[in-house]
C-alpha cells in the first residue's frame, strides 16, 4: 500500500509539474514579480526631444489595444533596420532604452523602440499606462512590433537586426527562431530569467546561499530546458550572429557557459561598467564604434572589415601551470596593426591580453596558472599603445569613463551607496591603470578596497593581476586601509 501511495505521489509530481510547464506559470511569476517595481509615479524623464532626434510616434496595430512605438528614421540613404526589444521591468528602463536607441540611429540604421507602459496624451506627450504583464501578452507586443517594422517603405525585411538587453534578451531569441533576422545584440548578458530573479531576491535581503541552494534549485524542474533557461534560448539562436556584451563587475556566474552556447559566428565584449545599463554611458565611443562594426559587417554586409578565426592549444608544463599556443589568422589579411582583446576562460576565471594584430596569421605563447577551455577574441577600435607585455594598449576613454562613474554613483540613494564602494574604488583603479597611472592605480587598490572583496572578486580580476605585483598581494589583502568607509 505503502509503495502504491509513493507511486501515486510521484506520478502526481510528474503531472503537476508537466502542467506548470506547459502553462509556463514560474515564468508569469516572474514576469509579474519583475514589474512590481513600476509604478504610476515613474515619469518620463527623458524624452526623444531632449536627444535632440528627429523621431515619430507610430502606432503598432493590435486587437487588444493601441500600442505606440519610437520610429528613428536613417539620415541616410539606408533600408536596414534595427528592432530594439528592452526591458520593460525597471525604472531606469525607459531612459536607457532612449539613450540606446539615439546612439542606435546615430550609427545610421533606422530604428524602432516599441513602448510597453507608456502612452500618448492629447499633447503628444508621453504618459505611464501601466500594464499586465505576462510572457505571451509581451511576446506578443515584440512580435507585433516585428510585423509593423518590416512593412514600412524604407524598410528591407531582409536587413533587419536586434538590440535586447536583460529579460528582453531571451525574446530577442524568440523573434530570431521565427524570422530571418541577420544579427542580434544580446546586452546585459546572460540569456536567462536566473540572473533576474537572483537580483530581486537580492535586494529583498535575501540570503544569497538561501537563493543559490534552494530558491533557484526549487525553480529549475519548470524552466529547465525551455525557453526561459539559458541553453533552451541560445538554442534558438542557431547560426544567427550574435553580440554578446556584459559587465564584469556582474556576479552571475554563467557568463561564460552562455556565451560558449551560442553558435558560431559570436562575439563578446568583456567590460568595466558600474551597472550593467551603463555600458553606453561609461564607454561611449567605444560603445558606438562596436554596435556600428557588428550592425555594418552583418546587415551591410560591407567586406572591407576584417573577420578573425581562432584556435590555441594547451600543454600542461609543471603542476598547476600551463602554457598555452594562440594562433589567429584574418580574412582578409591586414597591413595595418589592428588591437585584439583576447579572453582565456575555464569558465570560472579567465585572463585576458591585449596585442596587436598584423598580416594574416598570429602565433602568441602565454603561461597561465589554469587551464582554459574556450577563447574569445574581439578588435577594439579606441585605443592608444602601452609598452606592458600582456597590456600593449590601453583604452582611450579611461579620464572620461571615470568621471561618468562617479556622476552615476552620485544617483544611487543614500542607502545604497555603500553597497557600491567596493566596486567603485575597484573601477577607479582599473580607469587610472588605463590612464597610465600606475602608482595611483595601486595605491586606490590599497587603501580603498576591504579584504572581503579582494577575496571575493579582485583577485580573480585579470585586469587586477596586471595592475598589481604578486609579491606585493599579500601585503595589500591582509593590510587594507579602509576604516573611513565605515565611518
Amino acid at each position: 500500500m505503502a509503495i502504491e501511495l509513493i507511486f501515486i505521489l510521484f506520478l502526481s509530481i510528474i503531472l503537476v509539474t508537466i502542467i506548470i510547464r506547459y502553462l509556463e506559470v514560474i515564468p508569469c511569476l516572474i514576469f509579474w514579480l519583475l514589474a512590481r517595481t513600476i509604478t504610476s509615479e515613474d515619469n518620463a524623464s527623458l524624452t526623444p526631444i531632449d536627444l535632440g532626434k528627429s523621431v515619430r510616434f507610430v502606432e503598432i496595430p493590435t486587437k487588444e489595444e493601441r500600442l505606440i512605438a519610437l520610429f528613428f528614421p536613417s539620415k541616410i540613404a539606408c533600408s536596414a533596420g534595427i528592432l530594439m526589444v528592452p526591458n520593460w521591468f525597471q525604472k531606469e528602463d525607459h531612459e536607457n532604452s532612449l539613450k540606446v536607441a539615439s546612439i542606435l540611429h546615430t550609427t545610421g540604421f533606422n530604428v524602432l523602440l516599441p513602448l510597453y507602459h507608456w502612452d500618448l496624451d492629447e499633447r503628444k506627450k508621453l504618459i505611464f499606462n501601466k500594464r499586465s504583464v505576462c510572457p505571451k501578452q509581451y511576446q506578443g507586443v515584440i512580435e507585433k512590433a516585428y510585423e509593423y517594422f518590416i512593412t514600412r517603405p524604407e524598410i528591407d525585411k531582409r536587413n533587419i537586426g536586434i538590440w535586447s538587453n536583460s529579460s528582453g534578451t531571451i525574446l530577442a531569441c524568440q523573434i530570431v527562431k521565427n524570422s530571418p533576422i541577420k544579427g542580434v545584440v544580446l546586452e546585459d548578458g546572460p540569456v536567462s530569467l536566473w540572473n533576474n530573479v537572483a537580483a530581486v531576491l537580492q535586494k529583498k535581503g535575501f540570503p544569497n546561499l538561501l537563493t543559490k541552494f534552494v530558491i533557484i534549485p526549487l525553480l529549475v524542474p519548470f524552466l529547465w530546458r525551455t525557453k526561459w533557461q539559458s541553453k533552451g534560448a541560445v538554442r534558438d539562436l542557431r547560426t544567427c550572429p550574435s553580440f554578446l556584451i556584459a559587465i564584469r563587475e556582474d556576479p552571475c556566474k554563467n557568463l561564460w557557459q552562455t556565451f560558449f552556447m551560442l553558435h558560431k559566428p559570436r562575439q563578446l565584449w568583456y567590460e568595466h561598467a558600474l551597472h550593467p545599463k551603463d555600458i553606453h554611458g561609461t564607454w561611449l565611443q567605444e560603445y558606438f564604434l562596436q554596435i556600428r562594426k557588428f550592425y555594418d559587417f552583418w546587415l551591410l554586409e560591407q567586406t572591407p572589415q576584417p573577420e578573425f578565426h581562432y584556435d590555441f592549444s594547451v600543454k600542461r608544463y609543471k603542476k598547476g601551470k600551463f602554457l598555452v599556443e594562440i594562433r589567429i589568422s584574418a580574412i582578409p589579411p591586414q597591413l595595418d596593426k589592428l588591437p585584439l582583446q583576447i579572453i582565456l576562460s575555464d569558465n570560472v576565471r579567465f585572463s585576458e591580453f591585449r596585442i596587436w594584430f598584423s598580416g594574416a596569421t598570429m602565433t602568441i605563447n602565454y603561461s597561465l596558472n589554469f587551464k582554459p577551455n574556450n577563447i574569445s577574441a574581439i578588435q577594439f577600435m579606441n585605443v592608444e599603445p602601452e609598452e606592458h607585455a600582456q597590456h600593449q594598449w590601453i583604452k582611450r576613454d579611461a579620464r572620461k569613463s571615470l568621471f561618468t562613474t562617479i556622476e552615476k554613483l552620485i544617483e544611487f540613494p543614500p542607502d545604497k551607496i555603500s553597497e557600491q564602494m567596493d566596486r567603485y574604488f575597484f573601477l577607479k583603479s582599473i580607469f587610472l591603470y588605463e590612464q597610465k597611472l600606475q602608482e595611483d592605480a595601486q595605491e586606490t587598490l590599497k587603501t580603498s578596497i576591504t579584504s572581503n572583496y579582494w577575496k571575493t572578486l579582485v583577485r580573480r580580476e585579470a585586469d587586477t593581476r596586471i595592475i598589481i605585483r604578486e609579491d606585493i598581494e599579500e601585503l595589500i589583502i591582509s593590510t587594507p586601509n579602509s576604516a573611513f568607509l565605515r565611518n
